[in-house]
């Protein structure tokens, strides 16, 4: 979806915003729509991965999953790439989707359960 969206956007500014031709706006307003559709759909898939995560744990679990969620994905004053606050929040996606389940397992999981697993 993500590589449609991409070429989407990419047709969409290919057309003057300007033009005059029935065609172009025509074509452009249809790209418009495809991209729309394909932001919700990606919006509803990666919420629902979220739901799914949460629903799958237990509910004592869900509770700090929720916090952290909240915390994480919805926070603003996070470091942007120039390590100044930004007023912008992360939001969900599949990058903040792996953050936050790290963060709700480290709690869960023994310090040195990675170099344990290595030596078994």
């Amino acid at each position: 979806m993500e590589v449609i969206q991409t070429d989407t956007e990419d047709k969409i500014s290919a057309i003057s915003p300007n033009s005059i031709h029935a065609k172009e706006k025509a074509t452009q307003k249809i790209h418009i729509e495809l991209r729309n559709g394909l932001k919700k759909r990606m919006d509803a898939i990666i919420t629902k991965a979220f739901t799914l995560y949460q629903q799958m744990s237990a509910g004592v679990l869900r509770a700090d999953w929720d916090d952290i969620v909240a915390e994480h994905c919805f926070t603003t004053g996070c470091l942007d790439e120039h390590d100044s606050p930004s007023n912008d929040q992360i939001g969900q996606d599949w990058k903040t989707l792996a953050d936050c389940k790290r963060l709700h397992l480290l709690p869960l999981c023994d310090p040195d359960a990675g170099e344990r697993h290595d030596h078994t």
